[in-house]
Formats: C-alpha cells, sequence, structure tokens
C-alpha cells in the first residue's frame, strides 16, 4: 500500500511534492490509517435499523410538536449557552 512516486528528468522538487500529494491523496492512505486507529466493536444489522428507525421516530415526533405548537422552532442547544456580554 505505500505510495511510490519516481522523479521525471527536470523536474523540481515542488512540482513533485505535488504530485506525490495528489497520489497520497487519491490513494486513501491517510483515511486509512486514521480508520484503524482506534478499534470499533461490530454493530449488527438488526442494531443498525433499529437505531435508525429510533431517530426517524423521533425526528416525525419533533415535527409533529412544532406543527402542533407544543414546542418552539428553535434549536436545542446543550451545554453553555452564548451569553452576550
Amino acid at each position: 500500500m505505500p505510495v511510490q512516486i519516481k522523479r521525471k528528468p527536470r523536474e523540481n522538487m515542488y512540482s513533485l511534492l505535488r504530485r506525490f500529494k495528489d497520489v497520497f491523496k487519491k490513494s486513501r492512505v491517510s483515511y486509512l490509517t486514521r480508520q484503524n486507529m482506534r478499534y470499533e466493536k461490530p454493530i449488527n444489522k438488526a442494531r443498525i435499523k433499529k437505531d435508525a428507525l429510533r431517530r426517524k421516530y423521533n425526528r416525525e415526533k419533533r415535527q409533529y410538536q412544532i406543527r402542533v405548537g407544543e414546542i418552539s422552532e428553535e434549536p436545542i442547544i446543550q451545554g453553555r449557552q452564548n451569553k452576550k456580554r
């Protein structure tokens, strides 16, 4: 999986470096290494589907509450509030 670039005759280092960066980005080496830095437990398909259905239900419930007027359309901000100084 290593990325290899051969220097063309009469090519300066800046263009060689630019070509290397392009090839490196297209090879997805950095993406795969970042992905493998942490271990994620495999999730079965039933759990993925269940989580998706739960998110869909919550989204529809919130839209209904906004439509009926039970809650306002302003987003809920968790954590510190942005206070004017």
